[in-house]
Formats: C-alpha cells, structure tokens, sequence
C-alpha cells in the first residue's frame, strides 16, 4: 500500500478524545440504544452504561503519541488532532449499594418520600445499567411507592411487616395461600402501624 499524505489542519481539534469500546458497547451504539456516562460525587469512577452492562472509563497513557486523522486510505487526510493518551472503557460489576443510595422508608415521615430516587436517578447514583439495577432490586430490601420513588427498607422492619401479616392472617383465618390482599390493605389503613 502506498504511504498515504498527511496535512495538517490549519485548526486544530483540542476536544477530541479517542475511546477504545468493548464490542458491546459499538453495538448499542449502531442500533441507536442508549449509552450513558455516569459520574457522581459519591466516587471518582466515571463509567459508561449501555442498557444491560455497566463500563468503567479510564484513561490510558502511551509513549506515543497517536494522530487522529480525516480521510480516506486511497487519497490524502488531514491532522485533526494529536494525543498521547486514549480513553478505554472496560467491563465491571455495577456499584450497587441501596442502603447507602436510597432513603430509609418511614410512615411517620414524610418528608423522606419527596427525596426518593426515581429508576433513572438510581441509576445515575448507583452507577450501573437500568438491566443490572432491575435484577438487583428483585432480591433486596427495596419498596417502590406509587410513584416509582425507591425506599430502603431495614430487614428488621421486613421482618416485623411479615410477623404482624401473618398475625393478622392467623387472627382472621385466612389462608396463607389466598391472601385477601385487599382486605389486608385495608386493615393496615385502618390500624395503622408503627415499625415502618
């Protein structure tokens, strides 16, 4: 292949970075599916989320330094940009934290439940896709309201829930295999309760 000629531009391109992606990544991106860049305050660590898996970003130097080019190999290109470091996003496991993340449920105040995170704003201070954080929710100690706010819930206020639930079913007589949940609503608006 004969050497291709390089100019340089006349301006040069001082915002452009280079990011090396992991196939994953490439692919959301050519189906037009949303890509993420997550930072918060709670850790340096800025990743990258595609809808499923979560990216940690970070910046790799190099000796050498790596021109950035327009053009094509047949013709001529032009020198947008020469860098000497390059940014590579990797695969890690998602910073999934709630009882740090989230506001601790309680019925007695509520002013907790205005500060509660949606889904989306979970996931910007949880730093992992909306995938990892649905499967993580489905196996911790989280109440979503009416809403779609998210709730920490201590497992000693989970446990207290279920004891008095199953009280109040062995009181009614009701079958631990057809819980009236309405009823059971209901009774809990009328009764109230202290523990949550």
């Amino acid at each position: 292949m004969p050497p291709m000629p390089l100019v340089c531009s006349k301006t040069s391109d001082r915002d452009c970075r280079l990011l090396k992606l992991e196939p994953e990544i490439t692919s959301s991106l050519e189906q037009e599916l949303e890509v993420l860049f997550i930072s918060n305050s709670a850790t340096s660590t800025v990743v990258l989320c595609t809808q499923t898996e979560t990216f940690k970003v970070t910046a790799v130097e190099s000796s050498n330094s790596t021109l950035l080019a327009t053009g094509s190999l047949v013709g001529s290109g032009v020198i947008r940009s020469i860098v000497s470091f390059h940014w590579e996003a990797r695969r890690i496991d998602p910073r999934l934290d709630f009882r740090s993340s989230l506001p601790t449920y309680s019925v007695n105040d509520p002013s907790t439940h205005e500060a509660a995170p949606d889904l989306k704003q979970l996931q910007a201070s949880m730093q992992a896709s909306i995938t990892e954080i649905k499967v993580a929710l489905q196996s911790s100690t989280v109440l979503i309201n009416e809403f779609g706010s998210h709730f920490y819930l201590h497992e000693a206020s989970l446990h207290q829930c279920l004891d008095e639930l199953l009280m109040t079913l062995s009181l009614r007589g009701w079958s631990p295999s057809a819980i009236p949940l309405q009823a059971c609503a209901e009774d809990a608006a009328k009764h109230g309760s202290d523990y949550l």
